[in-house]
């Protein structure tokens, strides 16, 4: 009867675990402001649930011809990618062990350093912005104070990349992330 009930209990699990991702719960703005007075439309958003919790909603701002997304990847345009924070729990104070890889792999050391300092910081209800504007480069703020600044678009680049890239790290977002609006 307990290997019944440990059986029962792994594939409920299971189940949750590869539960897709849901319509985002949050209204976005449909709009966004860079640092350069650019204004992007909201070209897609998806929430991402764990264990049947909201964990965080994406949304990504691109230029009217940026969609689909994974077309954005693109030093010359402007783009953003606003990620809300919808958990309510505690979040971990370390980057979830992918984000941490892929993100290692795809910015600098130093910007690399601050985005591992700005996460171990948030908190259930928390924006983040992570805004790229040709020629005036990358800033991050954190609901809506700017807590870096940068040079260049690997960063939003390499998370346009983890959401909608070959290899996302949530197939189910990346595909609510290409289907246009939210």
């Amino acid at each position: 009867m307990a290997f019944r009930s440990r059986a029962v209990a792994l594939s409920l699990l299971t189940a949750v675990l590869a539960a897709p991702a849901a319509a985002a719960p949050a209204n976005p703005p449909q709009t966004l402001a860079l640092h350069d007075a650019t204004t992007l439309p909201l070209a897609a958003c998806a929430a991402r649930n764990l264990l049947f919790m909201d964990g965080y909603t994406v949304s990504l701002y691109l230029p009217d011809n940026g969609h689909p997304p994974n077309a954005a990847i693109s030093a010359h345009m402007p783009k953003a990618v606003r990620i809300d924070v919808t958990w309510q729990g505690n979040l971990p104070s370390q980057l979830p062990g992918t984000w941490e890889r892929r993100l290692r792999q795809g910015v600098a050391p130093d910007v690399f350093g601050a985005v591992r300092e700005i996460y171990a910081r948030l908190s259930g209800g928390d924006s983040v912005v992570f805004a790229h504007a040709p020629g005036r480069g990358t800033a991050v703020s954190v609901n809506g104070r700017r807590v870096l600044a940068s040079n260049d678009a690997s960063l939003v680049d390499t998370l346009l990349d983890m959401f909608v890239g070959p290899e996302p790290v949530s197939r189910n977002t990346k595909r609510l992330l290409l289907e246009p609006g939210c």
